[in-house]
């Protein structure tokens, strides 16, 4: 493999990038901040010139890195560009001997454009944090034990934006369970409007993509009043990070 010798540390590409951030992990053990990633229309989804392995640093101090498969085995990288896809995900190993937290920065992120999202995931906790909105995240790790992250982007003008399979059940105690999952991580405003439209609740959710989001409304107004019996409209607008919108609705009857 041929290594690129790094002469400005803020810009080690020689070769036409996309966009890049750079990731960087702070501990009581140090700090790494030796780690790119990002995209390129000369990249290749493997191993390429682009990319860079990890140089071992000093025993006992925080690393983070990109793993990526070489044939049957995974290695760390220093640089990590892939090609333009639609969804693209990079699993991150951060090492910390001692244990404890860490905290991640992502550098360059004002330089990526508007329609990529940008997040991390935690497959452990099922948490997940927008880059863009979280100048840092911190994480805890066990001692001599690698924690797995993944960031994921998500070229929002290459997949579509929609609230689907909204779903409405009326209670029995009152009140009514509303459920809907969108195509992509977005802030999502669940509310209850009458028949003329007027907004009589109304809630907000920060939501991801994929997975079922599920909201409770009491039967009550926003100045919690219980709602007569009758016909209300259940709005549940999407709002992407770039201004994206999408909605659904549907016809709640409370008996």
């Amino acid at each position: 493999w041929q290594i690129r010798e790094i002469e400005d540390p803020q810009n080690p590409f020689e070769p036409p990038v996309d966009w890049v951030i750079q990731v960087v992990a702070s501990s009581a053990a140090g700090k790494d901040n030796t780690l790119w990633l990002g995209v390129s229309k000369e990249a290749r989804s493997e191993f390429d010139r682009l990319d860079l392995p990890k140089v071992p640093t000093p025993p006992n101090s925080v690393q983070v890195s990109s793993v990526l498969r070489v044939g049957r085995s995974e290695t760390p990288m220093t640089m990590d560009i892939r090609p333009p896809q639609s969804r693209t995900v990079w699993m991150l190993e951060l090492l910390n001997p001692a244990g404890g937290e860490v905290k991640l920065q992502f550098e360059g992120l004002a330089k990526v454009p508007r329609s990529v999202v940008l997040l991390l995931c935690d497959p452990e906790t099922n948490q997940q944090w927008s880059l863009r909105s979280t100048s840092s995240v911190t994480v805890t790790t066990q001692p001599h034990q690698p924690k797995r992250l993944q960031v994921v982007a998500l070229q929002t003008d290459q997949l579509p934006l929609r609230v689907q399979g909204l779903k409405v059940t009326p209670l029995r105690g009152r009140g009514a369970h509303i459920q809907f999952t969108v195509t992509m991580p977005a802030q999502v405003q669940v509310q209850i409007r009458s028949l003329t439209g007027r907004v009589i609740w109304e809630t907000n959710e920060q939501v991801t993509n994929g997975r079922l989001c599920s909201v409770f409304w009491n039967g009550r107004s926003k100045s919690d009043e219980v709602l007569p019996s009758g016909v209300y409209t259940v709005v549940v607008r999407a709002i992407t990070e770039n201004g994206r919108q999408a909605q659904a609705q549907t016809i709640l009857r409370l008996r």
